[in-house]
């Protein structure tokens, strides 16, 4: 597992140095520090994302990344505004791996629907 940790990791980092402005390179970079509990090297890298995705109101982008940090209410209120939205994609969040940590939550099926 740790080779291939590496060589994700080490994937992430060279398409955040190639697309620095583009917040969901940093996604799966924070997602795999996150599943090894390196959450200071997690949060450093959230930080960027949260600041790009905040700058372009994309409510969907910041409620996966506060359902990969564990961030339950966070992600559910940006997946409200998300739903809101004109071109929010209901079908896709019902199996968005990145908002797994929110779907068994019951205000997610109030936002998203039960499909």
């Amino acid at each position: 597992h740790s080779q291939r940790f590496t060589e994700a990791e080490n994937a992430y980092r060279r398409a955040i140095a190639l697309a620095p402005n583009d917040p969901f390179v940093y996604g799966g970079l924070v997602s795999l520090l996150v599943q090894q509990s390196r959450w200071a090297e997690a949060h450093i890298f959230a930080a960027d994302m949260r600041t790009l995705l905040t700058v372009n109101e994309n409510w969907y982008g910041l409620a996966t990344l506060d359902s990969i940090l564990g961030n339950v209410n966070a992600a559910l209120d940006s997946l409200k505004r998300a739903a809101s939205g004109t071109n929010f994609n209901r079908e896709w969040a019902q199996q968005d791996p990145d908002l797994a940590a929110i779907r068994d939550d019951p205000r997610f099926d109030e936002i998203v629907g039960s499909g």
